[in-house]
Parts: C-alpha cells; structure tokens; sequence
C-alpha cells in the first residue's frame, strides 16, 4: 500500500504510535468499496452533486499549506473522502475546468458486497493474525485494486484526525502511524492498553527513545 509520509526534521525523545491491523480493519467495517467501472464526467460545479451516495475521484486544486494533516497530490486528483477532509480543515477547494472529464462517478451498483475481498480475521498467537481473502491468489488484479485509492483516504484522514490535537508535537507520519515529540518526565500524551496488540483498529504503543527524523524514510 502507499505511503503517507510527513516528517519534520528533528532532535528529541519521541513516542512512536501505530494502528493495530489498520487495512484490514478498515475492510472489515461497514464501508462499502465500489469495485465496477466508474464513469467519466465533466461536472460545472459541486452544487447539488449526491457524494453522499457515490464513491468519486475528482480533479481539483486544493489550497496549499503547510501542514501535516492533509496529503496533497501532485497531479491535483482526489478521492471524494480527500474533497471532504480538505474542507473540513478549512482548505479552498476548486474543481479544475479545463474541458476534460473532472470526475470520476463510481455509482451505487458497483459497489462491493459484504466478504468479496476480505472474509475473515483469525488471531493465531498472541501478536499474529491470519487474513483470509476471496481472492487470494491474485489480490492485484482484476476488480480489487479500485479500492486502494479509497482505502488509503481513509486511513489518511483516521490518522489526520487522531494526531489533529497535538499537531505541534508531530514529527513524523506513516500511512498508519506516527510519532510525537514528548517529555521524557510527563505521562505519555495518548494511553493505549497493554493488549492493544490483540485489537483491530486500536492504537498501540511501539517504543520510546531519542529519535533524529532525518527525513520522511529515515528515522533513528
């Protein structure tokens, strides 16, 4: 899966946060992928358009700033999820008008039913899990793959969300975890129980130490 990357050059003592099994525990909530063919579009404008009901990619120009709560495309395309978290930040959003399509509409019908791609979850020790996929054998071809722009806004704005009250102490961002520059004396800033390990979607501590983010790849 992509990364999301940000990282703010630094020296201190930082905690390092991840999110337990965070794709497949996406799959398995009640989000319904669209797995079809979408359809082109050239749309006017956002007025009245039902994202409520659609899963879509736009081609939109998103006002720049510098923060590590959103990630920004350099080919100004974006998920409908991305639109909306854009806004919710307080970002311009500008649908492009150039004469080619702007959207990409995938309707309702072709959507993912319930265990098309991800069956089940099985805990085979203590800190192991086994996925059972439909499609096992070929989990990048085919229909499936038209998830993974969708799933990756997801995660991305679950983590933008999470870090959002202390977002003067992030330091570096991963597609499904962080760390935060923290007081070596004080309580940790986010408390994550000691089984955390065992649960989808919760948020686990993975260690404590002076850290050097030398850049978005390279952490010591």
């Amino acid at each position: 899966m992509a990364l999301w990357l940000f990282e703010k050059l630094s020296v201190g003592y930082g905690k390092s946060y991840d999110d337990t099994s965070h794709y497949p525990s996406i799959q398995q909530s009640a989000v319904n992928f669209s797995i079809g063919k979408g359809k082109f579009q050239i749309l006017k404008d956002f007025t009245n358009h039902r994202e409520y009901s659609h899963f879509e990619i736009f081609r939109v120009s998103i006002e720049k700033k510098d923060t590590p709560l959103f990630r920004y495309n350099y080919h100004n395309v974006y998920t409908h999820i991305d639109f909306t978290h854009a806004k919710a930040l307080g970002l311009q959003v500008t649908l492009i008008q150039d004469g080619a399509s702007n959207a990409l509409i995938y309707e309702k019908e072709t959507q993912i039913r319930d265990g098309e791609v991800l069956d089940s979850i099985v805990p085979i020790g203590e800190e192991q899990w086994r996925f059972q996929f439909t499609n096992p054998g070929n989990p990048f071809k085919g229909e499936y793959p038209r998830i993974a722009p969708f799933l990756l806004a997801y995660s991305q704005k679950f983590i933008s969300k999470m870090v959002q009250l202390y977002i003067d102490k992030v330091r570096h961002i991963h597609t499904n975890g962080f760390i935060l520059e923290e007081d070596v004396n004080n309580s940790p800033l986010y408390t994550c129980s000691k089984d955390a390990f065992k649960t989808l979607k919760a948020l686990k501590f993975e260690r404590e130490e002076e850290c050097h983010v030398k850049n978005a790849n390279q952490v010591v």
